[in-house]
């Protein structure tokens, strides 16, 4: 008897742990379209800003905004998937440009679901 009992704690906390990964890893994907210039886009809780393009060679260069600080993601290729941290103790973001043109890539910015309001980066 206490051996069943004691299964069954030991899978409910197995439970509870793969429950808080799997929310943990949920994203969603905010689409955009970067035109080149010197504009900046707000997606999600980054600015974006395209810096250049390099259509024959399907390659690009692009500017996360954090706090008016830029990181600079450089020489990316189409599909290629960019992770990069904002700040300490959050999760990682996902970029990906699906589509590269003369002048604008077309990609999505993949977020955790839930952290994207709670969000204390200033634009």
């Amino acid at each position: 008897m206490g051996t069943v009992g004691q299964q069954q704690n030991e899978l409910s906390e197995t439970r509870e742990t793969v429950n808080q990964l799997v929310s943990q890893t949920r994203r969603e994907a905010l689409a955009f379209e970067l035109q080149r210039g010197n504009n900046r886009m707000p997606v999600g809780p980054v600015m974006l800003q395209l810096k250049s393009v390099d259509h024959k060679s399907q390659r690009y260069s692009v500017c996360v905004y954090v706090q008016d600080r830029c990181i600079e993601l450089k020489d990316r290729v189409l599909n290629e998937v960019v992770g990069f941290v904002v700040s300490k103790n959050t999760e990682p973001l996902e970029l990906v440009a699906t589509k590269i043109l003369r002048d604008q890539i077309v990609g999505y910015l993949q977020v955790p679901v839930g952290k994207q309001a709670q969000s204390k980066i200033k634009h």
